[in-house]
């Protein structure tokens, strides 16, 4: 199973949280289709909201709790051909990684 987020602009806390609770949910939801040994990947990135990052690869790991699921790994990717830019000092630095988070279902319960 593949969970892609869009491109994840938030004006609040309040926003990713409940973009967290739509993933939980996704996953509450289409757990029991996954065969035991299949693999749940989950597409995201950092956001900055307010000035300050949000790293929301650590926040899903943190929201998905789950007996069912083991976390075998966290991938850190980059397009290919991204190029650095010059930026000025006084501007934040473009987030430009993105994270695939691998859980692979345990159990059947």
């Amino acid at each position: 199973m593949f969970i892609k987020s869009p491109t994840i602009s938030f004006n609040s806390s309040l926003d990713a949280e409940y973009y967290l609770d739509g993933i939980k949910n996704i996953i509450n939801r289409e757990l029991p289709n996954l065969n035991p040994g299949g693999f749940l990947v989950i597409q995201t990135h950092d956001t900055r909201i307010n000035g300050y990052i949000e790293p929301l690869a650590k926040r899903v790991v943190e929201k998905i709790c789950d007996d069912k699921l083991w976390l075998k790994e966290i991938i850190i990717v980059v397009k290919e051909n991204e190029h650095d830019t010059t930026q000025n000092t006084s501007d934040d630095l473009t987030i430009k990684h993105q994270y695939l988070i691998v859980y692979e279902k345990t159990k059947d319960t």
